[in-house]
Formats: structure tokens, C-alpha cells, sequence
């Protein structure tokens, strides 16, 4: 089980650098506070599903993404 939430973070992982790629591509500039926004955000949001779905009893409160000040 270990396994397969690995290769599921690092699926995600590219999909967040191909995100940021594209971004640059586009001509938008990401800085790092906006990348670190953007990593942390996701990573919650992965322990979320993950303890949800340990926890199929949990109604769950929602999520909303974090701002870095």
C-alpha cells in the first residue's frame, strides 16, 4: 500500500511541474512564494484524500487553500 501512495505523489508532483511549465510558457512568472503556495497546497490536499479514504466514516469539514504571507 506504501508503494502505491508514492508512485501516487509522484504522479502528482509532475503534474504540478508540468503546471508550472506551461505557466512559464504562457509568459506568466511564478515566483517562489507562489510555488511554495502552490506545493504546500497541494500536499494538503493529498493527506486529505489519503485520511479520507482511511476514514470512510469521516463526514469531512471541507478544505480551502492557505495563503503565504
Amino acid at each position: 500500500m506504501a508503494r502505491r501512495k508514492e508512485t501516487e505523489l509522484e504522479e502528482r508532483a509532475m503534474d504540478f511541474a508540468r503546471e508550472i511549465m506551461k505557466a512559464r510558457e504562457d509568459g506568466k512568472f511564478i515566483g517562489l512564494a507562489g510555488s511554495l503556495k502552490e506545493v504546500m497546497n497541494a500536499f494538503m490536499r493529498f493527506e486529505r484524500e489519503i485520511f479520507l479514504q482511511s476514514d470512510p466514516d469521516n463526514d469531512s469539514n471541507g478544505f480551502y487553500d492557505r495563503k503565504l504571507n
